[in-house]
Protein backbone atom coordinates (compact mmCIF):
# COMPACT_ATOMS: atom_id res chain seq x y z
CA UNK A 1 0.00 0.00 0.00
CA UNK A 2 1.24 3.39 -1.08
CA UNK A 3 1.71 6.35 1.44
CA UNK A 4 0.24 9.06 0.51
CA UNK A 5 2.00 12.84 1.37
CA UNK A 6 -0.56 14.81 3.13
CA UNK A 7 2.05 18.28 4.02
CA UNK A 8 4.79 20.03 2.84
CA UNK A 9 8.44 19.43 4.10
CA UNK A 10 10.56 21.72 5.52
CA UNK A 11 12.12 23.00 1.93
CA UNK A 12 9.15 23.38 0.66
CA UNK A 13 7.83 24.98 3.28
CA UNK A 14 11.13 27.27 3.20
CA UNK A 15 10.65 28.28 -0.51
CA UNK A 16 7.07 28.96 -0.07
CA UNK A 17 7.94 31.71 2.78
CA UNK A 18 11.06 33.22 0.43
CA UNK A 19 8.86 33.67 -2.50
CA UNK A 20 5.70 34.87 -0.20
CA UNK A 21 8.56 37.73 1.35
CA UNK A 22 9.83 38.25 -2.13
CA UNK A 23 6.04 39.41 -3.53
CA UNK A 24 5.87 41.50 0.29
CA UNK A 25 9.38 43.28 -0.68
CA UNK A 26 8.42 44.13 -4.29
CA UNK A 27 4.51 45.31 -3.17
CA UNK A 28 6.53 47.56 0.09
CA UNK A 29 9.15 49.00 -2.75
CA UNK A 30 6.33 50.33 -5.15
CA UNK A 31 3.72 51.50 -2.39
CA UNK A 32 5.81 53.20 0.00
CA UNK A 33 9.17 55.25 -1.57
CA UNK A 34 6.45 58.04 -2.31
CA UNK A 35 5.69 58.40 1.57
CA UNK A 36 8.84 58.15 2.60
CA UNK A 37 9.72 60.91 0.37
CA UNK A 38 6.67 62.87 1.00
CA UNK A 39 8.65 65.60 3.29
CA UNK A 40 11.44 66.07 1.41
CA UNK A 41 9.10 66.53 -2.24
CA UNK A 42 6.50 68.89 -0.10
CA UNK A 43 9.76 70.76 1.08
CA UNK A 44 10.89 71.47 -2.30
CA UNK A 45 7.93 72.18 -3.86
CA UNK A 46 6.91 75.05 -0.93
CA UNK A 47 10.30 76.23 -1.19
CA UNK A 48 10.20 76.72 -4.73
CA UNK A 49 7.03 78.09 -4.78
CA UNK A 50 7.88 80.37 -2.08
CA UNK A 51 11.20 81.70 -3.39
CA UNK A 52 10.20 81.87 -7.05
CA UNK A 53 7.22 84.10 -5.95
CA UNK A 54 9.13 86.48 -3.96
CA UNK A 55 11.96 87.16 -6.38
CA UNK A 56 9.23 87.77 -9.21
CA UNK A 57 7.50 90.24 -7.15
CA UNK A 58 10.55 92.18 -5.77
CA UNK A 59 11.36 92.01 -9.68
CA UNK A 60 7.84 93.07 -11.19
CA UNK A 61 6.20 95.09 -7.75
CA UNK A 62 5.39 97.83 -9.88
CA UNK A 63 3.52 96.46 -12.30
CA UNK A 64 0.15 94.34 -12.12
CA UNK A 65 2.31 91.28 -11.90
CA UNK A 66 -0.25 89.03 -9.60
CA UNK A 67 -3.08 90.05 -11.78
CA UNK A 68 -3.73 87.02 -14.40
CA UNK A 69 -2.39 83.13 -14.15
CA UNK A 70 -0.17 83.79 -17.37
CA UNK A 71 1.62 87.04 -15.40
CA UNK A 72 2.11 84.52 -12.30
CA UNK A 73 3.69 81.57 -14.12
CA UNK A 74 5.77 84.11 -16.50
CA UNK A 75 7.20 85.31 -13.28
CA UNK A 76 7.69 81.90 -11.57
CA UNK A 77 9.26 80.15 -14.22
CA UNK A 78 12.20 83.19 -14.33
CA UNK A 79 12.87 81.09 -11.25
CA UNK A 80 12.44 78.05 -11.74
CA UNK A 81 14.28 75.31 -13.91
CA UNK A 82 11.52 73.60 -16.36
CA UNK A 83 11.75 71.23 -18.87
CA UNK A 84 8.40 72.60 -20.08
CA UNK A 85 6.24 75.74 -20.20
CA UNK A 86 2.73 76.94 -21.25
CA UNK A 87 1.25 80.05 -19.61
CA UNK A 88 -1.23 80.45 -22.23
CA UNK A 89 -3.66 78.38 -20.97
CA UNK A 90 -7.12 79.20 -21.35
CA UNK A 91 -9.67 80.44 -19.10
CA UNK A 92 -11.96 77.53 -19.67
CA UNK A 93 -8.89 74.99 -18.94
CA UNK A 94 -7.32 76.13 -15.58
CA UNK A 95 -7.50 73.80 -12.37
CA UNK A 96 -10.01 75.02 -9.75
CA UNK A 97 -10.85 74.80 -6.53
CA UNK A 98 -12.75 71.99 -6.64
CA UNK A 99 -10.13 69.80 -9.32
CA UNK A 100 -9.66 66.48 -7.91
CA UNK A 101 -8.31 64.61 -11.10
CA UNK A 102 -5.16 66.61 -13.05
CA UNK A 103 -4.44 63.37 -15.19
CA UNK A 104 -6.17 65.36 -18.35
CA UNK A 105 -4.89 68.86 -17.53
CA UNK A 106 -2.27 71.10 -19.08
CA UNK A 107 0.25 71.98 -16.61
CA UNK A 108 1.67 75.31 -16.73
CA UNK A 109 4.66 74.14 -16.42
CA UNK A 110 7.24 71.11 -15.61
CA UNK A 111 10.01 71.52 -13.39
CA UNK A 112 13.55 69.74 -14.13
CA UNK A 113 12.56 68.10 -11.34
CA UNK A 114 9.21 66.21 -13.17
CA UNK A 115 6.77 67.86 -10.83
CA UNK A 116 4.28 69.35 -12.58
CA UNK A 117 2.54 73.01 -11.82
CA UNK A 118 -0.96 74.59 -12.54
CA UNK A 119 -2.31 77.94 -11.67
CA UNK A 120 -6.10 78.84 -11.08
CA UNK A 121 -7.67 81.51 -11.93
CA UNK A 122 -7.56 84.68 -9.07
CA UNK A 123 -9.73 84.65 -6.23
CA UNK A 124 -10.49 87.05 -3.79
CA UNK A 125 -10.14 86.57 0.20
CA UNK A 126 -12.10 88.93 2.61
CA UNK A 127 -11.95 88.40 6.57
CA UNK A 128 -12.42 91.43 9.07
CA UNK A 129 -9.46 91.11 11.80
CA UNK A 130 -9.18 91.83 14.98
CA UNK A 131 -8.33 95.28 14.65
CA UNK A 132 -11.95 95.73 12.34
CA UNK A 133 -9.71 95.91 9.03
CA UNK A 134 -11.65 94.54 6.47
CA UNK A 135 -8.82 93.73 3.75
CA UNK A 136 -9.52 92.29 0.15
CA UNK A 137 -6.56 89.84 -0.41
CA UNK A 138 -6.05 88.67 -4.13
CA UNK A 139 -4.43 85.27 -4.66
CA UNK A 140 -4.24 82.41 -6.62
CA UNK A 141 -4.19 78.63 -5.87
CA UNK A 142 -0.91 76.77 -7.11
CA UNK A 143 -1.34 73.15 -7.11
CA UNK A 144 1.85 70.85 -7.39
CA UNK A 145 1.79 66.93 -8.84
CA UNK A 146 4.66 65.90 -6.72
CA UNK A 147 5.54 62.88 -8.60
CA UNK A 148 4.60 64.76 -12.23
CA UNK A 149 3.37 62.02 -14.47
CA UNK A 150 2.98 59.24 -12.28
CA UNK A 151 -0.46 58.29 -10.73
CA UNK A 152 -2.94 58.83 -9.15
CA UNK A 153 -2.43 62.66 -10.30
CA UNK A 154 -5.12 63.25 -7.80
CA UNK A 155 -5.96 65.99 -4.52
CA UNK A 156 -8.14 63.06 -2.98
CA UNK A 157 -6.73 62.17 0.23
CA UNK A 158 -7.35 60.18 3.10
CA UNK A 159 -5.84 59.24 6.62
CA UNK A 160 -4.58 56.26 5.35
CA UNK A 161 -3.47 57.74 1.47
CA UNK A 162 -1.29 60.78 1.02
CA UNK A 163 -2.78 62.45 -1.99
CA UNK A 164 0.69 63.87 -4.46
CA UNK A 165 -1.34 67.14 -5.52
CA UNK A 166 -0.42 69.47 -3.15
CA UNK A 167 -1.93 73.08 -3.00
CA UNK A 168 -0.62 76.23 -1.73
CA UNK A 169 -1.98 79.98 -1.85
CA UNK A 170 -0.12 82.78 -3.56
CA UNK A 171 -1.28 85.86 -2.55
CA UNK A 172 -1.13 89.21 -4.55
CA UNK A 173 1.74 90.19 -2.15
CA UNK A 174 3.92 86.82 -2.54
CA UNK A 175 2.67 85.21 0.33
CA UNK A 176 2.90 81.00 -0.27
CA UNK A 177 0.52 79.81 2.46
CA UNK A 178 -0.18 75.79 2.63
CA UNK A 179 -3.78 74.49 2.29
CA UNK A 180 -5.39 71.43 2.17
CA UNK A 181 -4.09 68.50 3.62
CA UNK A 182 -1.18 69.77 4.49
CA UNK A 183 -2.43 71.92 6.69
CA UNK A 184 -3.17 68.86 8.98
CA UNK A 185 -1.43 66.12 7.79
CA UNK A 186 2.30 65.83 9.11
CA UNK A 187 3.49 63.30 6.51
CA UNK A 188 3.67 66.72 4.19
CA UNK A 189 5.82 69.48 6.65
CA UNK A 190 5.49 69.99 10.59
CA UNK A 191 5.94 73.17 11.69
CA UNK A 192 7.70 75.16 15.07
CA UNK A 193 6.62 78.09 17.03
CA UNK A 194 9.58 80.14 17.54
CA UNK A 195 9.98 82.58 19.91
CA UNK A 196 12.21 85.11 19.30
CA UNK A 197 15.41 85.97 21.32
CA UNK A 198 14.62 89.42 24.36
CA UNK A 199 16.94 90.52 27.43
CA UNK A 200 16.32 87.44 29.24
CA UNK A 201 16.09 84.87 27.17
CA UNK A 202 18.75 85.68 24.50
CA UNK A 203 18.92 82.94 22.69
CA UNK A 204 14.70 82.81 21.91
CA UNK A 205 13.58 79.29 21.62
CA UNK A 206 11.23 76.61 19.62
CA UNK A 207 8.43 74.74 20.12
CA UNK A 208 8.44 70.72 19.45
CA UNK A 209 7.47 69.63 16.01
CA UNK A 210 3.57 70.00 15.41
CA UNK A 211 1.23 70.37 12.35
CA UNK A 212 1.11 73.91 10.65
CA UNK A 213 -2.31 73.74 11.77
CA UNK A 214 -1.54 73.07 15.66
CA UNK A 215 1.27 75.94 14.92
CA UNK A 216 -0.38 78.97 13.92
CA UNK A 217 -3.15 78.37 16.86
CA UNK A 218 0.00 78.19 19.56
CA UNK A 219 1.32 81.07 17.88
CA UNK A 220 -2.03 83.68 17.37
CA UNK A 221 -4.39 81.46 18.88
CA UNK A 222 -7.97 82.40 17.16
CA UNK A 223 -5.96 85.86 16.30
CA UNK A 224 -7.21 87.38 12.88
CA UNK A 225 -4.12 89.28 11.81
CA UNK A 226 -4.77 91.03 7.67
CA UNK A 227 -0.68 91.91 8.22
CA UNK A 228 -0.36 87.84 8.81
CA UNK A 229 -1.34 85.73 6.02
CA UNK A 230 -1.49 82.63 7.95
CA UNK A 231 -3.48 84.05 10.65
CA UNK A 232 -6.41 84.38 7.94
CA UNK A 233 -8.80 81.19 6.91
CA UNK A 234 -8.62 81.17 3.30
CA UNK A 235 -10.20 77.59 3.71
CA UNK A 236 -13.54 79.31 4.22
CA UNK A 237 -13.55 80.31 0.34
CA UNK A 238 -13.71 76.58 -0.71
CA UNK A 239 -16.67 75.05 -1.48
CA UNK A 240 -18.21 72.27 -0.07
CA UNK A 241 -17.24 69.85 -2.70
CA UNK A 242 -13.49 71.04 -2.49
CA UNK A 243 -10.45 68.24 -1.86
CA UNK A 244 -8.71 71.25 -0.44
CA UNK A 245 -11.56 71.61 2.22
CA UNK A 246 -10.25 69.14 5.14
CA UNK A 247 -12.07 68.35 8.46
CA UNK A 248 -9.30 70.29 11.19
CA UNK A 249 -9.02 69.02 14.65
CA UNK A 250 -10.10 71.13 17.76
CA UNK A 251 -6.93 73.66 17.78
CA UNK A 252 -4.66 73.56 20.50
CA UNK A 253 -4.43 76.80 23.10
CA UNK A 254 -2.57 80.00 22.12
CA UNK A 255 1.43 79.03 24.35
CA UNK A 256 0.16 75.31 24.58
CA UNK A 257 3.04 73.14 23.73
CA UNK A 258 6.19 76.58 24.27
CA UNK A 259 8.30 75.16 27.24
CA UNK A 260 8.25 77.29 30.30
CA UNK A 261 10.71 79.75 30.29
CA UNK A 262 12.63 81.30 33.38
CA UNK A 263 13.99 84.47 34.07
CA UNK A 264 17.53 84.80 35.82
CA UNK A 265 17.46 86.66 39.41
CA UNK A 266 18.26 89.50 37.98
CA UNK A 267 15.21 90.06 35.44
CA UNK A 268 13.09 89.24 38.28
CA UNK A 269 12.82 92.38 39.79
CA UNK A 270 13.31 94.12 36.49
CA UNK A 271 9.93 95.61 35.17
CA UNK A 272 10.99 96.02 31.57
CA UNK A 273 12.33 92.88 31.29
CA UNK A 274 10.30 90.14 32.98
CA UNK A 275 7.29 90.31 30.99
CA UNK A 276 9.24 89.86 27.42
CA UNK A 277 10.19 86.52 29.47
CA UNK A 278 7.30 85.29 30.83
CA UNK A 279 4.38 86.07 28.55
CA UNK A 280 5.27 83.77 25.83
CA UNK A 281 2.71 84.00 22.73
CA UNK A 282 0.01 86.83 23.00
CA UNK A 283 -3.35 87.09 21.34
CA UNK A 284 -2.38 90.14 19.36
CA UNK A 285 0.79 91.49 18.13
CA UNK A 286 2.16 88.22 19.08
CA UNK A 287 6.04 88.06 18.98
CA UNK A 288 6.13 84.43 17.77
CA UNK A 289 6.27 83.20 14.55
CA UNK A 290 5.84 79.70 12.68
CA UNK A 291 8.33 78.42 11.03
CA UNK A 292 8.04 75.48 8.88
CA UNK A 293 10.48 72.66 9.19
CA UNK A 294 12.72 71.68 5.86
CA UNK A 295 13.72 68.19 5.11
CA UNK A 296 15.70 67.37 2.21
Amino acid sequence: MTNKKLGMTLGEILITMSIMAFIAMIAIMTVKPFEKALRSLYARAFESVANASYNAYIDNSEDTFFSTPKKLCEGLIEYMNTSYTNCDIADGELATNQTTNFTDIEPHFIASNAMRFYITKQYEHTEEDDYGVDTPIKYFIVYVDLTGERPPNSTVWSEKKACDVVAFIVTESADVIPIGPPEIDTRYVTATVSFPACMCCKDGYNSTPMSYWDAKHVAWGDNIDSTEMMSLNFSNDLPADSPLKVSYPTPPQLNNGLPATTCPESCETNPTVQPCCKTGCTEETSPCDVVFDQYY
